[in-house]
């Protein structure tokens, strides 16, 4: 999960009750760089959900049904799977500047304890951020839940991409020797693999990113 910035300006459909009009979901698309907000994955904008980050169906949002800053964009997959239920402690928001979820957020890859495999890792940086918490537990089960078939499949394209980052990261250390163009090409591949528009960019960067925070975007 990274940081978004939304529109200040509502999508007019959201005035007449609608919040899946081709409006929103242009927006939503575009704002969030074309990826699901939870896992980061690419999502052509006919495959977009919408998701209310505070559930419609709990009476205590009902009124937010529409309300632009409770709507995200979501892979049908993802909108299948996560928890239904709003936490106590509330769920980190990526579009609110006073939240900051990739400062509040530890998004990396671990050794799994059963297989050994790396496998994507969450957790609050501080133990007592409960909003926080609640959010590293909701990314976890959606890459990691035992026994899903499309968890496995999410962590294999992971897998996937970082193999591809890697061998860019390797191709840079074997040219940090060398100036000029070779050089430059090698750490353009890698500020592309590392933009916010790339997938898995949090996950990426917390795995290979150490030392080259100098190309993120």
């Amino acid at each position: 999960m990274i940081n978004a910035k939304r529109r200040t300006e509502p999508p007019a459909s959201l005035v007449s009750g609608t919040y899946a009009g081709d409006d929103v979901l242009q927006a939503l698309h575009q704002d969030f760089l074309g990826k699901c907000y939870l896992c980061e994955v690419k999502v052509s904008l006919r495959d977009i959900a919408v998701d209310h980050r505070r559930p419609k169906a709990d009476p205590r949002f009902a009124a937010l049904a529409c309300a632009w800053t409770n709507l995200f964009p979501i892979c049908r997959i993802c909108n299948e799977r996560r928890p239904k239920k709003f936490p106590e402690g509330g769920l980190l928001d990526p579009t609110a500047e006073d939240e900051d979820v990739e400062a509040r957020l530890l998004q990396t890859m671990r050794p799994s304890d059963t297989t050994g495999d790396e496998i994507p890792f969450f957790a609050a940086v501080d133990e007592g951020d409960r909003s926080a918490g609640n959010t590293a537990r909701e990314l976890d089960h959606i890459h990691n839940a035992r026994g899903s078939i499309k968890a496995a499949d999410l962590r294999r394209a992971i897998a996937e991409r970082l193999d591809e980052v890697l061998t860019l990261k390797l191709e840079r250390e074997r040219s940090g020797v060398v100036r000029g163009p070779v050089l430059r090409a090698c750490e353009d591949g890698l500020r592309e693999a590392f933009s916010r528009r790339a997938p898995f960019t949090a996950l990426i960067r917390g795995r290979l990113g150490a030392g080259l925070e100098h190309l993120f975007d």
